[in-house]
């Protein structure tokens, strides 16, 4: 230890030395001037004191030998930073890059054990001294700001978020000291002994706040030594298996070297006496002004709940049993069905986090996987259902190894083709059938996502007019006015310099571009552009948004487990519409019912099929709310294809019926 001490002071000595050297160098180097000082380098050490707040065992896997508590170590860290001036000399942005040496030292004293004393034949309590010991090292990274009030004293207040990423596995050692009664031994006749050593291999990212005040002092004009005092408060464990949280208050010391980006102004040289000419009158012209005032943007805002039913498909390519990469989204944390997007394919892509999840709620829930071919994508038939198995088998390799639900809970089924298979007069039919479908008789397992009572904008304004007042204008620019929700461009306009209103009107992509920010809660801005001399000017201003509550607020169901050219309403359908009915569907609400196709088949055919499916749910429905008001059913056929018909459940999203609620609010 002793060696390793002289070691870090002789290492810690090199380090000051070395950019002592570099920052002498640095303060004569005339790329960095000395006139404006808005920026710093520098390097630093660090000690700390260390707060450990711990619930670790005295044994992993075991829960009856009790845990540590508290400890207390000290530290040390070295790192480079960097500091800039973001308003004058109150406000600096500083980053940090450190790495830190945290050695951990926890003990506790326990007795719940009992041993024979030949002495006083009786039984004493055994008290156990353990301790744990490790050491970690991380590299932090601590982007924080610089608050300096008084230009008169060189004091800052330093505010920063830290995030430390572990550079290795830790070792860490257990160990057991009898404590008392003084002549108890372990068998090997010692009274100290290791319990358990190895390496934290779950250490992961920890991050916390900090919180401290810098002192500089002036060595030269570009030369700062800063001292400091640090807390540090954790924002979570350093490894994830048992909770260690550390906190720590540390002193700092570090070489800075200032520089700016303005070269020095030199006097010009004078050679000889020259004639002096008349000085002429330097005409400096003014820079442009601009105000605008953009007009209110009024929208309708209605109350919308929508239902969305899952599709319980799980598409597969030609003669492959592996999972689309569709099917396992990219998510960071814990998967949560309210987060969800309120798009319907975005819902469908879930859709196996959304049935482990809610079968994870539902412990004694079961479902059935089935998985299928297209019946020609294998030479015979043996090898059909043998990919249909293994199709069938990775849909519940993802609930297992994802959601861990247990293998009993799922049922395994194959077939050669779908009972309701899509017709292989299209090639699409082949594309559908081959699939893993999942059946459930819980309805909690296969029952719609429901996003209840969000706010959907129809815009009612045709275009935006701004006032526009531009003073030392050039008659010969072309000014620009544009309108942006969020950073994108929704529309523009070119406009003369000396008009002093501009017009966007809005066609209706525009429109629709404009009600998808308004529901994705975007803000509005319009910018007004304009060129003089080489160099651009601009003015931005937020339009007011104008919103009217409509008097009516809409629920909306989607049926869409319409198999091809099929209209019945089936079992799942007709639960999803009992549930619909009684929570949406009042006396005084007002009923459409529009019924539709894909692309596949004749357009008559479509346009009858969807008529079909429409009547059908309009049937099933009077018959569970007789005084329900109906205003259209209809049906649409393939002329508004609202999903992908490329994709297999784009086509059977549009195999739907839409039922849309009208009921005034109360």
């Amino acid at each position: 230890m002793k060696i390793l001490v002289t070691y870090n002071k002789i290492y810690a000595k090199r380090i000051i030395l070395f950019f002592y050297i570099l920052l002498l160098i640095l303060n004569n180097n005339p790329l960095f001037p000395s006139n404006h000082l808005e920026n710093r380098i520098g390097a630093g050490l660090s000690v700390k004191y260390l707060f450990h707040k711990s619930n670790i065992p005295c044994k992993w896997n075991t829960v009856d030998c009790g845990g540590f508590g508290n400890g207390y170590s000290f530290g040390y860290g070295a790192g480079f930073q960097y500091s800039y001036s973001l308003w004058e000399d109150i406000i600096w942005l500083d980053l940090r890059l450190n790495y830190n040496y945290v050695p951990v030292y926890l003990s506790t004293t326990t007795s719940k054990y009992e041993v024979y004393n030949p002495q006083t034949s009786g039984y004493e309590k055994l008290y156990l001294n353990s301790a744990f010991s490790s050491t970690m090292h991380f590299l932090n990274f601590e982007p924080g700001i610089l608050i300096h009030p008084f230009s008169s004293v060189p004091l800052k207040l330093r505010l920063s978020f830290d995030a430390g990423y572990p550079l290795s596995d830790a070792d860490y050692e257990t160990t057991e000291e009898i404590n008392s009664p003084k002549f108890f031994k372990y068998p090997d006749n010692t009274k100290k002994h290791t319990t358990q050593k190895g390496k934290l291999s779950m250490m992961g990212l920890n991050y916390g706040g900090i919180v401290g005040l810098l002192y500089d002092f002036e060595f030269t004009d570009n030369l700062y030594f800063q001292a400091g005092m640090n807390f540090e408060y954790p924002g979570g464990s350093s490894i994830y298996d048992a909770n260690l949280e550390t906190s720590s208050i540390g002193f700092s010391l570090s070489i800075q070297y200032a520089f700016g980006t303005e070269k020095e102004i030199k006097p010009p040289k004078i050679d000889s006496p020259k004639v002096v000419e008349p000085i002429k009158p330097v005409v400096v012209k003014k820079e442009p002004h601009i105000e605008i005032q953009p007009s209110q943007l009024e929208v309708m805002e209605t109350i919308v709940t929508q239902t969305y039913p899952v599709l319980p498909y799980i598409f597969f390519d030609s003669s492959s049993s592996e999972l689309k990469s569709r099917y396992i989204p990219s998510r960071s944390g814990t998967f949560d069905e309210k987060k969800l997007p309120n798009e319907t394919l975005k819902i469908y892509y879930s859709l196996l986090d959304i049935i482990g999840s809610r079968m994870k709620q539902n412990p004694q829930s079961e479902i059935t996987i089935t998985g299928m071919s297209d019946g020609r994508e294998l030479e015979t038939s043996e090898k059909r259902i043998d990919i249909a198995n293994k199709r069938a088998h990775s849909v519940a390799n993802y609930f297992i190894n994802n959601w861990q639900i247990e293998p009993k809970r799922l049922k395994l089924k194959t077939r050669e083709i779908p009972e309701l298979a899509t017709s292989t007069l299209y090639e699409e039919g082949y594309e559908e059938n081959r699939r893993v479908e999942i059946n459930s008789q819980e309805f909690e397992i296969l029952k719609p996502v429901i996003y209840s009572r969000f706010s959907e904008y129809e815009l009612i304004s045709q275009n935006l007019n701004t006032s526009v007042n531009i003073v030392n204008a050039d008659s010969n620019a072309d000014p620009k006015i544009m309108f942006f929700a969020g950073n994108d461009e929704i529309a523009s306009a070119v406009v003369g310099i000396k008009d002093t209103s501009a017009t966007i009107n809005f066609d209706d992509v525009q429109k629709k571009n404009i009600v998808r920010a308004l529901n994705n809660k975007k803000e509005f801005s319009v910018k007004y552009e304009y060129d003089f001399e080489g160099k651009k000017y601009e003015a931005v201003k937020n339009p007011y948004i104008k919103k009217n509550e409509n008097k009516f607020e809409i629920g909306r169901l989607n049926l869409i487990v319409f198999d091809f050219d099929k209209s019945e309403v089936n079992q799942l359908n007709s639960e999803m519409i009992k549930n619909f009915v009684a929570n949406s569907i009042e006396d005084n609400s007002k009923v459409d019912i529009i019924g539709s196709t894909d692309k596949l088949g004749e357009k008559d055919y479509n346009l009858q099929l969807s008529k079909s499916r429409a009547e059908n749910t309009f049937n099933f429905i009077k018959e569970i709310k007789p005084k329900a008001g109906f205003d259209k059913i209809k049906g649409i056929g393939d002329s508004n294809l609202l999903y992908d018909n490329l994709l297999p459940e784009g086509r059977f999203y549009c195999r739907t019926v839409l039922i849309e609620v009208t009921t005034p609010v109360k």
